[in-house]
C-alpha cells in the first residue's frame, strides 16, 4: 500500500485512487464504461471519501457530477471566487488561440491518420443530390434550431445581463428547459428520450467521472491564482477533449458515433495536447496581454 504523501488527506488519497482504478479499468475494457461508472459511484458513496461520517451527503456527493457546471465552476472554487470568468471575457480570449487551433489540427490529424480517400471531385454534386433528397426543412427542424438558439442565449447569461441576477439560469437548468420544450412541442416523444442508450451511457459515466475529478481538484487546496493561471485551467478543456473521450461534453458524442477506436483517440490526443498547449501558451498568452488580461 502507499503511503499518503505529506499535505494530502487520506480521503483525497483514496478518492484519487478510485479515480486512477476507474480510469485503468476504462482503458482495460473490464467491463462496458457505463456500468463501471455506476460501480465508481457506488463506492465514493459506500467509502464515503467526500463526506466522512456522513452518508446522506455521500451519496449526494456521488451524485453532483449530475449536475456540474465544470470548468467555470472550477475556476472560482479553485481561487476562493477571486476570480470569475465571464462568458464574454471567455469568448474573447479564446478566439485568436482557438482559431490557430482550429487551423493546425487538421494538418497534424491528417499526418496522423492518413485518409483513405484523398480525391473527392463529386462531393459537392453529391451534397447537393442528398440535401435535394431531404427536402426543405420541416417544423420540428425549426422548433429545435430556435430551442437551440434558445439555449445558448440563456447559457451566455444574456437574460440576466438584460433583466437582472433573478434571471440567472444554471447550465443543467438550461438543459432540462430545452429537453422540456422538445417535448412539449413533440419534437421528441419520452419513447425516443427512453431509447437513447448512447445518451443514457454518456450522462452516467461522464457524471462519474467529472464528480471524481471535482472533488480531488478541491482538496489539492485552494489558489491563489493569477489571471494566466485561471485562463489556462480554463482553457485545458480543449486538451482535455482531445487527450480522452471523456473529457468534455462534446467528445462522448464524437465518440459514440464509433468512427474511432479508442486507441485511435487517445494517440491523436496525446499529440494534439502537446500541439494545442504549445499554441495556448504562446498565442495565447501574446493574445491575452493584448487584452490586458494579463
Amino acid at each position: 500500500m502507499i503511503p499518503v504523501p505529506d499535505k494530502v488527506s487520506p480521503n483525497a488519497w483514496h478518492l484519487l485512487a478510485l479515480f486512477i482504478g476507474t480510469i485503468a479499468a476504462i482503458i482495460g475494457k473490464a467491463m462496458p464504461i457505463g456500468a463501471l461508472s455506476i460501480v465508481a459511484i457506488s463506492l465514493v458513496a459506500i467509502t464515503g471519501v467526500t463526506r466522512p461520517g456522513k452518508p446522506e451527503g455521500a451519496i449526494a456527493d456521488a451524485l453532483s457530477g449530475f449536475s456540474n457546471p465544470l470548468i467555470v465552476d472550477l475556476v472560482a472554487k479553485a481561487t476562493n471566487s477571486a476570480i470569475q470568468i465571464t462568458w464574454g471575457q471567455w469568448a474573447l480570449a479564446a478566439l485568436l488561440p482557438g482559431l490557430c487551433m482550429l487551423l493546425v489540427m487538421p494538418l497534424v490529424l491528417y499526418f496522423l491518420f492518413p485518409p483513405e480517400v484523398k480525391m473527392t471531385p463529386n462531393a459537392k454534386e453529391l451534397a447537393q443530390s442528398e440535401l435535394t433528397k431531404l427536402g426543405p426543412m420541416k417544423t420540428p427542424e425549426f422548433i429545435t434550431l430556435g430551442v437551440l438558439a434558445l439555449m445558448l442565449i440563456m447559457w451566455a447569461g444574456v437574460p440576466a445581463w438584460l433583466f437582472g441576477p433573478a434571471f440567472d439560469l444554471n447550465a443543467t437548468t438550461t438543459a432540462w428547459v430545452g429537453l422540456s420544450l422538445l417535448l412539449v412541442t413533440g419534437v421528441l416523444a419520452w419513447e425516443d428520450i427512453l431509447k437513447a442508450k448512447s445518451a443514457w451511457d454518456t450522462l452516467i459515466w461522464f457524471a462519474a467521472l467529472v464528480m471524481m475529478a471535482t472533488f480531488f481538484c478541491r482538496w489539492c487546496g485552494p489558489w491563489r491564482a493569477p489571471m494566466l493561471l485561471a485562463l489556462v485551467l480554463a482553457f485545458a478543456c480543449s486538451l482535455m477533449m482531445s487527450l480522452t473521450h471523456y473529457g468534455t461534453g462534446t467528445a462522448p458524442i464524437i465518440f459514440g458515433s464509433g468512427y474511432t477506436t479508442l486507441n485511435e483517440w487517445w494517440t491523436a490526443g496525446a499529440v494534439m495536447s502537446v500541439v494545442n498547449l504549445l499554441l495556448l501558451v504562446v498565442v495565447g498568452g501574446v493574445w491575452w496581454t493584448m487584452l490586458g488580461y494579463i
